[in-house]
């Protein structure tokens, strides 16, 4: 297990205020953090984390999140809303402008820029098979290596964060590397999950902001507080619902300039992870009552999805007892695997399989299961999606 100070402010009080536990493929017995809270500055966070979590050989092995077949539609708004928002706060970016973005995936981010007409585009992942895909679709130069560890030829105009800072177990290290390449005046674009909005909107999925991959729950001023300990100052801000996730994304541009510690706290966030802290329970009742019947029956039944969904509710519900015979997912990073000692299979496994009773344990991507179940089940077999609430 490992604990960490906060994030934000380097504070080692900690104020509790839930335990996440998950069940993940190929490990015998769940696996949890704790969800705290600064009571210095007011940023939330995970802390004794499972080594899995801090482990950076997990991402340079992580392949899921490139998306090498295509860019699902929901992700490709996302991007768009993430390059509109730089082009409208930040006239300066033009098309000869150095851009990197550190967490580059297949590439696809950076895409957008290519097809504006941008040239000087360079990407960095973690995961040994991003540079290969990149080339593959778009011939854009994505490097696997740590963004401390590489040296650029130049300084770059224009430094880009989509969806990292959650991920790091020491943020610090990454944004001290970040601010060394970008020139004086550089920009560095962030988008993280908005912890102000946990609360918020539309809220289906129990506990889905405490994945097993996210580990720093930012506000608009706990990202302002650890950007600027790096000479990272605010320029705009923009909090945006998106569709595909449910949630709300907080994107904030920041200039290259002088060191500032003058941030007052907040607790903002602080409050509204109480507020999704206890919603999320209730919901979680909700889905148990709504499951009660199916799992008290001992009817077998095939679960369709072992994402974080799954490892979440089979740690922390009923599902665990119900008549499990199989598992099935997409991607084949799970096949051949095993959760609570049941193997994980491919979804063309279903087809001989007879009539079968399938649950799809996935808010996300649960019509595309239901398209794709459609096609292997037999006319007699029953698919049954999760509620809405």
């Amino acid at each position: 297990m490992r604990q960490r100070n906060c994030p934000a402010c380097l504070g080692a009080q900690q104020v509790s205020l839930h335990r996440q536990s998950f069940v993940r493929p190929g490990l015998d017995q769940s696996i949890s953090y704790d969800v705290v809270a600064c009571p210095d500055c007011g940023c939330a966070y995970a802390t004794n984390l499972p080594d899995v979590t801090a482990s950076a050989d997990y991402y340079a092995g992580a392949s899921h999140h490139l998306h090498a077949a295509g860019l699902p539609q929901g992700l490709a708004e996302i991007h768009e809303q993430f390059f509109t928002h730089i082009t409208q706060h930040a006239r300066e970016i033009e098309t000869g402008s150095a851009i990197i973005d550190i967490g580059a995936g297949a590439g696809h981010f950076l895409h957008r820029f290519q097809v504006r007409g941008f040239t000087d585009l360079t990407g960095l992942d973690a995961a040994r098979a991003a540079g290969a895909e990149a080339a593959r679709l778009y011939g854009i130069p994505v490097l696997s290596t740590d963004i401390a560890e590489f040296v650029p030829v130049r300084e770059y105009d224009l430094a880009c964060l989509c969806g990292v800072l959650e991920h790091l177990a020491e943020p610090g290290r990454v944004l001290e590397a970040v601010a060394r390449r970008l020139r004086p005046d550089g920009l560095l674009f962030v988008a993280v999950p908005d912890a102000d909005q946990f609360s918020k909107g539309e809220r289906i999925e129990p506990f889905q902001e405490f994945a097993l991959e996210h580990i720093n729950f930012f506000s608009r001023a706990s990202l302002d507080r650890l950007l600027g300990r790096h000479g990272l100052i605010p320029v705009s801000y923009e909090s945006r619902y998106n569709g595909f996730y449910r949630n709300h994304t907080l994107m904030g541009l920041y200039r290259k300039q002088a060191q500032y510690d003058g941030h007052a706290p907040s607790f903002s966030s602080w409050q509204a992870l109480q507020d999704y802290i206890a919603y999320s329970r209730r919901r979680l009742t909700e889905l148990e009552a709504r499951l009660r019947t199916q799992i008290d029956s001992g009817e077998p039944i095939v679960v369709w999805g072992v994402g974080e969904l799954t490892m979440r509710l089979l740690a922390t519900s009923r599902l665990r007892e119900a008549n499990i015979v199989g598992f099935v997912d997409s991607h084949p990073r799970f096949h051949g695997k095993r959760l609570l000692g049941i193997p994980v299979h491919a979804p063309e496994w279903l087809s001989g399989q007879g009539d079968v009773t399938v649950w799809v344990m996935s808010y996300v991507y649960a019509g595309e299961i239901r398209a794709q179940a459609s096609h292997l089940l037999s006319a007699s077999s029953r698919v049954f999606t999760l509620p809405d609430g």
